[in-house]
């Protein structure tokens, strides 16, 4: 009995063993036993695809419970947009605005809804020459959201046009702040294609009234919408940015590998030559020699994402560049980008950024500190609780308000010796199957002996 007993004593410790080869120092903030973390990059270079063998231990060692903030990677909401009413602020022509100031007279509704907007000129001069639009005013008095952009129509030139825009944001018409200074607004025709940017961030502003200005030629504008700023908190945050260099293949394509398999929102192509322009189709897959997820992808199956143009142009002594392109959560360690011209693959090869946000988790400060986050066993199970489970009395979107604890260097332990290796085991665990395999022995030495007692 007593074998078997030791016997169920191995086996549960061979169960539970496990070789966390990763750990950071945790830094606890204040004195609430709930703590919030964020993610180091090496977590996503050395755990598991869901994040399963993230562990947080306390200075015994003992795992404490945990749960990851919300979603492990949020999903990007569709913003509203609403179209803005909008008054011409109307100026002279040059020879006879020059010699006389404009006069603005507005009129609104009780609930500050913009009714009338009128210029004048103290010139008789003026009723003779042909007006044109000074500034514009936009009415956001119905608008209930904050405004993350204004999304502008205008009529454009034949050919390519840059204007430079200010915006500046008012409650009471009076007293006005400056909000976007000189954002460009572009449309261009170049080999065929029409590139164009037509947004001006806000990043959450909440007015009344904006007005536009703006330098050089006269800007007729047709509309403009209000585009609402992301209501999920975690969405504001500023995104990290890993940068990547190209390895070009025989095919003429550009391979970016950026060092772990990252939850990706946003990629920009940045070229190194003015003047570029070119289409890519976009793919990704998981880095070879990773072990199988399920999904079919892995080990150098390549999957298609989307296509987009990318540009750096410089026209009447202005650069622009593409945007970053938005592409939901895109997971992955590698990316592809197939030039869709033969043409586009010349020259210096783009560097390509990755813009992501590393997932956040809840622990319980249990036991003595220090704390430390550990990772990096493929074998382990997942541990994680829903944090409406963790957190007493759980209020949706209570972990955001818990502190913020600090995560120090990643350390990581060299790969386990040859004949680990060679098994596929730590060593941790190649000495427990001995001791079990001992023990089964002796198990079997200790019925061999009853049974000759029996017999005699």
């Amino acid at each position: 009995m007593r074998a078997i007993a030791l016997l169920s004593i191995i086996l549960a410790l061979s169960a539970s063993a496990e070789d966390l080869r990763s750990k950071a120092s945790i830094t606890v903030s204040g004195t609430d036993p709930f703590q919030r973390i964020e993610l180091p990059f090496e977590a996503y270079r050395d755990t598991r695809r869901d994040l399963g063998d993230l562990r947080v231990l306390n200075a015994k060692g003992e795992a404490v419970p945990l749960a990851f903030v919300g979603e492990a990677v949020p999903e990007r909401e569709k913003p509203v947009n609403v179209r803005l009413p909008q008054f011409a602020v109307t100026t002279l022509a040059p020879s006879t605005a020059a010699s006389g100031r404009v006069e603005i007279h507005v009129r609104t509704s009780p609930d500050g809804t913009l009714r009338y907007v009128e210029s004048r000129s103290p010139t008789a001069r003026a009723l003779t020459m042909i007006p044109r639009p000074a500034a514009y005013l936009l009415d956001a008095s119905k608008v209930e959201f904050p405004v993350g952009a204004l999304v502008f129509d205008w009529e454009v030139k034949q050919g390519a046009e840059i204007v430079k825009v200010n915006v500046e944001a008012s409650d009471d018409l009076q007293g006005w702040r400056t909000v976007a200074s000189r954002a460009a607004l572009v449309r261009l025709e170049q080999a065929g294609q029409s590139l164009g940017q037509n947004q001006v961030a806000l990043r959450g502003v909440k007015a009344r009234y904006y007005r536009i200005t703006w330098d050089g030629s006269p800007f007729v504008l047709k509309a403009v919408d209000a585009e609402s700023a992301p209501k999920n908190a975690r969405q504001q945050d500023p995104r990290k940015v890993t940068t990547a260099t190209a390895t070009r293949t025989k095919d003429g394509d550009f391979v970016y590998d950026l060092g772990a398999r990252l939850p990706v929102e946003a990629i920009r192509v940045v070229f190194p030559d003015v003047n570029s322009v070119a289409p890519f189709d976009i793919a990704v897959r998981d880095a070879r020699g990773l072990p199988p997820t399920g999904t079919g992808f892995e080990n150098g199956a390549w999957r298609t994402v989307t296509s987009a143009t990318f540009y750096r142009i410089s026209r009447q002594g202005v650069e622009i560049a593409s945007q970053p392109l938005e592409i939901g959560v895109q997971s992955a360690r590698e990316w592809r980008l197939h030039p869709q011209v033969k043409s586009a693959g010349d020259g210096q090869p783009p560097t390509l950024e990755a813009q992501w946000r590393p997932a956040e988790l809840v622990f319980v400060a249990k036991g003595e500190g220090p704390f430390a986050l550990a990772f990096g066993d493929k074998d382990a199970r997942a541990t994680a609780i829903p944090v409406s489970s963790l957190i007493p009395n759980y209020e949706r979107g209570a972990e955001r308000k818990l502190p913020m604890a600090t995560v120090g260097a990643v350390t990581t332990a060299p790969p386990p010796p040859p004949p680990a290796q060679l098994f596929g085991q730590s060593p941790k665990k190649l000495a427990l199957w001995a001791v079990l395999i001992g023990a089964v022995l002796l198990l079997a030495f200790m019925a061999y002996r009853l049974h000759g007692q029996m017999k005699t």
